[in-house]
């Protein structure tokens, strides 16, 4: 009987760890956002397009983004350049940033935070770009 018991514990922590370990693939649910991107461009010619993008579920009341584009260096990474821009009532289903800089040889990315203010509520987001060496 406790070898029994034994077994059917041990199949039930067995089966709260799957369930726990695909918890982890659980998207976060912004009240009026549906999705917030960083993106990061660099032409042939070094010129730098740093661009965010606010795709919102409610009318928006107001906003601001805060974006900054790092260049990799020895010591980590360290800041290029920074924007930041307010967005007062729309009816846009979308807000961005879009800003150039040229840039020397190196490896770059664009990181942002993002706060959104609709008639769902508050949202904070942290977009951030995938690194991009240039040349």
């Amino acid at each position: 009987m406790k070898r029994l018991i034994s077994i059917i514990l041990l199949i039930a922590l067995l089966l709260l760890n799957v369930a726990a370990i695909s918890a982890t693939s659980v998207e976060p649910y912004y009240l009026g956002v549906t999705s917030a991107s960083a993106m990061l461009s660099i032409s042939r010619f070094g010129q730098a397009k740093s661009s965010v993008t606010v795709n919102l579920r409610k009318p928006l009341v107001s906003a601001s983004i805060d974006m900054t584009l790092l260049k990799y260096t020895p010591s980590g990474w360290e800041e290029i350049a920074s924007w930041s821009e307010n967005y007062d009532t729309a009816s846009a289903n979308s807000i961005y940033l879009n800003k150039v800089k040229y840039v020397d040889n190196g490896t770059y990315k664009v990181i942002a935070t993002v706060s959104v203010t609709t008639t769902a509520g508050t949202d904070t987001l942290y977009p951030d770009s995938v690194s991009v060496t240039y040349p």
